[in-house]
């Protein structure tokens, strides 16, 4: 089932609630961005892109620069620049999985149904 292979589990729903993620990250930043958001998916947990324009002001009044990535979780002090360690930590003290046990399951083939084929037709 597609619906469900896409479903947040309903304990980071509840870690997201008490502790929204906020990632600022901008295509001019390159690859410290990329990794910053391939993190987060590959941890499965759900973020708020902030990629705009607009968004780069918000980012230098909330770090007092213009570095990105910058993750903001809850109301803690935002973490400026990548720096998976850090980033784990932070995330882990908030109470995210420290991997996305879904996208364990879309990889693992074990876990993967035996495709059913079509019964023969009697005429």
């Amino acid at each position: 089932n597609l619906i469900e292979s896409y479903t947040v589990p309903f304990e980071t729903q509840q870690v997201a609630k008490k502790y929204p993620l906020t990632l600022y990250s901008f295509a001019e930043c390159g690859d410290p961005c990329k990794s910053a958001e391939a993190y987060l998916a590959k941890r499965g947990v759900p973020f708020t892109l902030k990629n705009r324009e607009e968004d780069k002001a918000a980012v230098m009044k909330l770090t007092g620069d213009n570095q990105a990535p910058v993750l903001v979780v809850g109301n803690q002090k935002p973490l400026s620049g990548y720096q998976e360690t850090l980033w784990g930590e932070l995330l882990d003290l908030a109470g995210y999985p420290k991997s996305n046990p879904l996208g364990k399951l879309k990889k693992n083939p074990a876990t993967t149904p035996p495709s059913v084929s079509e019964p023969a037709k009697k005429d």
